[in-house]
C-alpha cells in the first residue's frame, strides 16, 4: 500500500522490474517449499516434481492455511 502524501519515501521501496520478477520467484519457491513442507502436495500423483496444483490450498485445514496466510499475504 502507498500512502499518497508519502510518495517521496515510498516510491523508491517498490519493486520493478527484475527485482519485482526476483520478488515473485523467491515466493513461488518458498510456496512450492511450504507446500511440500505440510505434505499437501500431489505432484507424485501427476509424476511433475515441485509443481503447483489448481486447489491445493483448499485441502489445508485452518493451522495449515494460516501458516500460509501468515507467511504470504500479512507482511
Amino acid at each position: 500500500m502507498i500512502d499518497g502524501e508519502a510518495l517521496d519515501a515510498e516510491v523508491p521501496d517498490l519493486k520493478i522490474g527484475r527485482s519485482a520478477v526476483a520478488l515473485f520467484q523467491e515466493d513461488i519457491e518458498r510456496f512450492r517449499t511450504m507446500m511440500k513442507d505440510i505434505g499437501s502436495q500431489q505432484a507424485s500423483d501427476v509424476g511433475v516434481e515441485d509443481a503447483l496444483h489448481l486447489g491445493e490450498l483448499e485441502q489445508l485445514d485452518d493451522v495449515q492455511w494460516e501458516r500460509v496466510v501468515k507467511e504470504f499475504f500479512r507482511r
